[in-house]
C-alpha cells in the first residue's frame, strides 16, 4: 500500500489506528492497480478524490477512456510530472490520448452528487450508498479486474465501508480515515453514515482471523450490535468448517436508511427497519455472509445466468435450518412457495439473472437451492464439498457460469451430469408426479406392490414443450403395522413407468417423497398468502376507517366487487367490526379462525387467507396494527394466517395433505 506507507513514514495517522489496522493488505492479483484517496462531505453531498492508476507495463500505449457520474468532473490528469490534456467525449465521458503504460497515471476529480442516484444509490446527510455501478470514481471503459487500495477521509462523526478488506480506521483533527483493499475487483461500492462501530476479532482455525464489524446508528447499536456480532460469529464458524477461510479479512454489517438488503465484497447493507426484526440475524444475515464466497469472491458471469443466489441459499439458509433440525420443513416450504407461482411465470433457472420480481426470485433462490440439495444427495457430500473447494481454488475473485459449476461437480464426482443440469437448469418448470392406485397381492415370499408413476409438465406453462421430462430419483417409504418403515429409491425418467416392490410383510401405507426431497409440483399444497401476493390480478379493498391507509407498492385498488368473491384474488382490510359486517353483507360462508395462543384476549391484528378461496383478510383494531400486517406480508408469504399479540407474531398454514400416498 504505497500511499499508506508514505503516510506512516511521515508520521501521519501513525499509532492512531483502531482494530483492523494490523491487517495485511492482500497481494494484488490483477494486472491493473488502482490507489484511491477519497474525501467525503456528507452534509454537502460532495466528493473529491485522486486515483493513481498503474497499467500493465507490457501493454501498448493507447487512448484511455473512462466515465464519471453526473455532477462530477475531472480536475487534473498527470503522468511523470507532466499535465495531460483530455477531451470530453459525451456526458460524463473522458478520453486521454495514449498515456504511457510504463508510468503511473494520476487522475483527480470532484463534484456533488444528487440525493437519488442511479443503481439505487442515495446520499443524505446521515447515510449514503454509492453503488459499484455508479461512476463515483473514474470508471475505465475496460471492465478488466483491478487491484485496489482505498483510503477514505470523512468528518470524524462518519464511518465508512468499501468493497474488500477493511484494514483499519483512525481519527485525528476532527477527521476520520479508513483504509480498504481488494486484490481483484471489478467495481467498488461505498457506504457511509453517522454510525457507531463495534468490532470483534474471530480467530481462524489454522487461518488468519476475521474482524466482524457493525456500523449502526446509536439507537440500534446499543440494542443490536452484540446480537449481530454473535450471529455472524456463529454463522462464520459454521461456514468456514465446510468452505475454508472467509475470502476477506473482515465482514461489516452496516445500516441503511433505505429498506434494502444487499451483499458486497466484505460487507452487507441492511435496512434500519429490518435490523430489529428478531429473525433477521438468523436468516438474512447468514445469507449475506455466505455471499462473501458466492456472488462476490466468485461472481456469476454477466449474461450467463445467476447461480450464486441458488448456491448461497442452499449453503446458508438451508444450513441454518439444518442446525435447528428444520431442514425438512424448509424443503416443504420451498416447494409450497414454488406451487404458488402463477401459471405463466415459470422461468428457467438459467434465465434468472438479478431479477427483483418476487416470482423470479422464487426460481433463482428456492428452485435453485433445491437443485443443489438434490445434487448433493445424488453425488454424495464428499464429492459435493470437493467441487466447492475446486471452485474456490480455481475461480476465486473471478467469474463462473453454469457450465463451470457443472464441470466442477463432474470432475469431483466422476459422473456425467449433463442430463441433470439440462433438466433442472435449462428447462423451465417442475414436474407434477402422480401415482395410480397400487395393486397389492400376496406372493409365496410375502407381498408385492405394483403401481404406475407418471410425470407431466404443467399444462398451462408459457413454454410449448409437452415433451419436457425430468430425471427423478424418488424416495418411497413402505410402512408396516408394527411401525417399521422401509425406504427404497426409484428412478423415473420417462413420462410413465410401472414399478414392482416386494415386501416380506403386508404393508399398510406407501408414501412417495415423504420428506420433500425432489423438486416437483405438490398435490393439494397448503393455501398460502403468497399466491395472492404473486397474482397479477389481485386487488385491494379498504373498508371504512382504513380507506386512506397506504397500500403496498404496486397494489391496485378494487374498482367494483366481482361476481364471485371466492375465485377473484382480493385483499380486504378493515377493523374487526367492519370485516364482520362486510362478510355478512356478502353472504359468505363462516370465516376461518386462525388459532390464537391466547384465545381469551382479542389479538392485536390478524390476517389470513380464507380456505378454498382467493380471498385474503386483514383485520386490525388500530391503523398501527394494520400497517404492521401490510408491511409484513412480504415476509409471511409461506403462511396461511398470521396473528399479532403484543410484540409476538404467530403464523401457520391451514391443514392439508400434500403427500403422494396410498393406504392399503
Amino acid at each position: 500500500m504505497r500511499l499508506f506507507a508514505l503516510l506512516c513514514s511521515l508520521g501521519v495517522w501513525a499509532g492512531l489506528w483502531t482494530t483492523g489496522a494490523l491487517a495485511t493488505a492482500p497481494a494484488p492479483q490483477a494486472d491493473i492497480e488502482k490507489s484511491f484517496q477519497v474525501a467525503l462531505d456528507p452534509g454537502e453531498r460532495s466528493i473529491s478524490g485522486t486515483l493513481v492508476l498503474r497499467l500493465p507495463k507490457d501493454s501498448e500505449a493507447e487512448p484511455l477512456t473512462f466515465t464519471l457520474a453526473s455532477g462530477l468532473s475531472l480536475e487534473r490528469a498527470e503522468q511523470a510530472g507532466s499535465t495531460l490534456d483530455w477531451e470530453e467525449t459525451d456526458a460524463g465521458g473522458y478520453r486521454l490520448n495514449a498515456p504511457d503504460p510504463q508510468s503511473p497515471l494520476t487522475l483527480s476529480w470532484k463534484g456533488q452528487l444528487a440525493s437519488q442516484l442511479p443503481g439505487g444509490g442515495y446520499w443524505s446527510e446521515d447515510n449514503l450508498w454509492l453503488s459499484g455501478q455508479l461512476a463515483w470514481y473514474p470508471r475505465l471503459e475496460t471492465r478488466a479486474p483491478f487491484a485496489a487500495d482505498i483510503e477514505v477521509v470523512t468528518p470524524d462523526s462518519i464511518e465508512t465501508v468499501v468493497s474488500g478488506h477493511w484494514l483499519g480506521t483512525a481519527s485525528q483533527d476532527n477527521q476520520r480515515q479508513s483504509r480498504f483493499a481488494h486484490p481483484q475487483a471489478r467495481q467498488l461500492s461505498l457506504a457511509a453514515g453517522r454510525w457507531q462501530a463495534a468490532t470483534r476479532d474471530i480467530a481462524g482455525d489454522g487461518t488468519e482471523s476475521v474482524t466482524l464489524r457493525t456500523l449502526f446508528p446509536e439507537r440500534l447499536s446499543a440494542g443490536f450490535a452484540d446480537t449481530y456480532l454473535d450471529a455472524a460469529e456463529r454463522a462464520l464458524q459454521l461456514f468456514q468448517q465446510r468452505l475454508g477461510p472467509y475470502p476477506y479479512s473482515s465482514f461489516t454489517m452496516a445500516a441503511s436508511s433505505r429498506p434494502i438488503g444487499f451483499a458486497f465484497a466484505g460487507f452487507t447493507l441492511l435496512g434500519e427497519q429490518v435490523i430489529a426484526l428478531p429473525f433477521i440475524p438468523h436468516t438474512s444475515l447468514p445469507h449475506e455472509l455466505m455471499h462473501g464466497w458466492w456472488g462476490t469472491a466468485i461472481q456469476a458471469t454477466p449474461g450467463q445466468g445467476n447461480w450464486s443466489e441458488a448456491l448461497t441459499t442452499y449453503l446458508a439458509d438451508y444450513a441454518m435450518a439444518a442446525q435447528k433440525g428444520e431442514e425438512g420443513a424448509l424443503r416443504q416450504r420451498w416447494l409450497t412457495d414454488l406451487n404458488a407461482l402463477p401459471e405463466a411465470d415459470h422461468l428457467a433457472l438459467q434465465d434468472f439473472g438479478y431479477h427483483r420480481q418476487p416470482q423470479d426470485r422464487l426460481i433463482g433462490y428456492q428452485h435453485g437451492a433445491m437443485l443443489f440439495y438434490m445434487l448433493e444427495e445424488q453425488i454424495g457430500t464428499d464429492a459435493f464439498d470437493s467441487a466447492l473447494g475446486q471452485l474456490i481454488e480455481q475461480q476465486r475473485f473471478g467469474q463462473a457460469n453454469w457450465q463451470d459449476i457443472q464441470d466442477a461437480f463432474e470432475d469431483t464426482s466422476g459422473q456425467a451430469l449433463g442430463g441433470f443440469f439440462d433438466a433442472w437448469v435449462a428447462q423451465p418448470g417442475r414436474p407434477a408426479v402422480s401415482m395410480d392406485t397400487p395393486r397389492l397381492e400376496e406372493t409365496p415370499e410375502g407381498f408385492r406392490v405394483t403401481f404406475n408413476l407418471s410425470q407431466t409438465a404443467r399444462q398451462h406453462d408459457r413454454h410449448d414443450d409437452e415433451e419436457r421430462r425430468w430425471p427423478l430419483r424418488l424416495p418411497v417409504d413402505i410402512h408396516y403395522a408394527q411401525g417399521e418403515t422401509d425406504r427404497t429409491w426409484l428412478s423415473l425418467e420417462t413420462a410413465s413407468e410401472r414399478f414392482t416392490l416386494d415386501t416380506r410383510e403386508r404393508p399398510t401405507r406407501m408414501v412417495i417423497d415423504p420428506d420433500y426431497q425432489v423438486l416437483r409440483q405438490l398435490p393439494n399444497a397448503p393455501e398460502t398468502l403468497r399466491e395472492l401476493s404473486l397474482a397479477a390480478e389481485t386487488r385491494w379493498l379498504r373498508l371504512g376507517a382504513y380507506q386512506d391507509l397506504p397500500l403496498p407498492r404496486g397494489a391496485t385498488e378494487l374498482d367494483s366487487l366481482p361476481d364471485d368473491l371466492t375465485t377473484t384474488p382480493l385483499w380486504v382490510i378493515g377493523t374487526p367490526d367492519e370485516i364482520a359486517k362486510w362478510w355478512d353483507d356478502q353472504g359468505l360462508e363462516a370465516q376461518a379462525q386462525p388459532p390464537a395462543e391466547q384465545p381469551q384476549d382479542a389479538p392485536d391484528g390478524t390476517l389470513w387467507r380464507q380456505p378454498g378461496t382467493q380471498l385474503g383478510i386483514i383485520s386490525a383494531p388500530t391503523p398501527q396494527a394494520a400497517m404492521r400486517l401490510v408491511r409484513g406480508l412480504r415476509h409471511w408469504g409461506s403462511a396461511s394466517y398470521v396473528v399479532l399479540n403484543d410484540n409476538d407474531t404467530q403464523r401457520g398454514t391451514w391443514e392439508s395433505e400434500p403427500a403422494l400416498q396410498h393406504t392399503f
